[in-house]
């Protein structure tokens, strides 16, 4: 169970315990029951419980998920396929089946540069198409890079804090 999952429960149940108590305490003193503050109680339970799912929705990423969101964050991952594993909840290490081939780069020379990806960045989005975090690449080939999400891409200097959130309806070329 991930860590915002788990938060979710022990808030629950310490909601579940403070309603059951205070029920109780009520109960004992045979005063009838204050039904309009039990309905705001099991509304506010409600509305913490469905904010966090939805705080959790747009901070949890599966890695199919970020394999989706590299294709569709910046047009050099373009035909690359890639295959990403969770490191943790906010990062990922991602390899392409083939090096990047949605840009070309070239030397002055006018011919085609290779291997000229190492610490080259790109941002990720979210399905919805919001500036979601970012990768780096740790290989000068470009076929591993390694992936985070919001404030841990921010920290690591891929992207500004000011672009997460930001929306991209087409990938941007370099």
């Amino acid at each position: 169970m991930n860590d915002i999952a788990e938060q979710l429960d022990l808030a629950g149940d310490a909601l579940a315990r403070a309603w059951h108590q205070d029920h109780v305490r009520r109960h004992h003193r045979s005063a009838p029951p204050n039904r309009r503050r039990l309905v705001i109680g099991i509304v506010l339970a409600a509305l913490v419980v469905g904010g966090g799912a939805a705080l959790a929705s747009t901070l949890l990423k599966s890695a199919a998920d970020e394999e989706t969101g590299m294709t569709e964050g910046y047009q050099l991952f373009e035909g690359s396929r890639p295959h990403c594993v969770s490191l943790s909840r906010i990062s990922f290490h991602c390899t392409l089946a083939t090096a990047p081939t949605g840009e070309v780069f070239y030397n002055q020379d006018g011919s085609r540069a290779r291997d000229v990806f190492l610490g080259m960045t790109a941002e990720t989005v979210d399905e919805n198409k919001r500036v979601d975090g970012a990768c780096v690449s740790v290989s000068a080939d470009g076929r591993s890079w390694n992936c985070y999400l919001g404030d841990a891409a921010v920290t690591r200097g891929l992207l500004s804090r000011d672009y997460l959130g930001a929306y991209l309806p087409e990938p941007p070329t370099a």
